[in-house]
C-alpha cells in the first residue's frame, strides 16, 4: 500500500493490491485506488488515512467471484449493507443469515443459485411450521444479496422471482 500525489488531479492517491479469483479459477491481482478528498493537503494527514484504512481491514479477506460460497459472501454483504439499514433491520437480516439462510444455502456457490434453491428453502422452512409471511420475508431478503451480488461484484446469478 502506499500514498502518492497526483500532479494531474491535484490529490493524493492511496494504491493497494487485491488478489481475486476469475471465472476460470486463476488468481489475478489487481489494484484498485483511492482518491483522497481535495481538502487533505498534506502528507502526513495522507499516511495517517492510510493507516487507518490498513488497520480498519481495508483488505477484504474473500476474494468475491462466481467461486465463492453463499456463506462467505454474506459477510461482505452485511458489512456493506449496514449503513443504509436501521439497527432493527439490520439485526434481522444479520439473525437471518447466520440462522436459517447460511444453513440451508451457505454451501452453495453464488452463482449456482436459482429458482429451484430458493423453492426448496420454502419448503424447508415451511415445514418447521414457521409462517408463510416470514419465510417470504427471508427470501426478499436473500433476493437483495442475490442483487448485490449481481450489481457489486459483477457475479453472474440467474434473474429469478421467488
Amino acid at each position: 500500500m502506499s500514498v502518492r500525489w497526483d500532479e494531474k488531479r491535484r490529490r493524493f492517491i492511496v494504491d493497494y493490491y487485491k488478489y481475486i479469483t476469475s471465472e476460470e479459477g486463476k488468481r489475478i491481482r489487481v489494484r484498485p485506488r483511492i482518491t483522497l478528498p481535495e481538502t487533505i493537503t498534506d502528507i502526513e494527514d495522507a499516511k495517517a488515512l492510510e493507516r487507518d484504512f490498513t488497520e480498519s481491514g481495508g483488505h477484504e479477506e474473500v476474494s468475491p467471484s462466481s467461486f465463492t460460497p453463499v456463506r462467505d459472501m454474506l459477510g461482505l454483504y452485511l458489512r456493506d449493507r449496514k449503513p443504509y439499514m436501521t439497527p432493527s433491520t439490520y439485526n434481522n437480516v444479520e439473525w437471518t443469515f447466520n440462522n436459517h439462510v447460511s444453513k440451508h444455502l451457505g454451501n452453495f456457490l453464488v452463482s449456482e443459485i436459482g429458482r429451484e434453491h430458493t423453492k426448496i428453502y420454502q419448503r424447508i422452512r415451511l415445514s418447521t411450521g414457521v409462517c408463510g409471511r416470514t419465510v417470504n420475508k427471508e427470501i426478499a431478503y436473500f433476493m437483495g444479496f442475490l442483487r448485490w451480488c449481481r450489481k457489486e461484484y459483477g457475479i453472474r446469478i440467474p434473474d429469478f422471482k421467488y
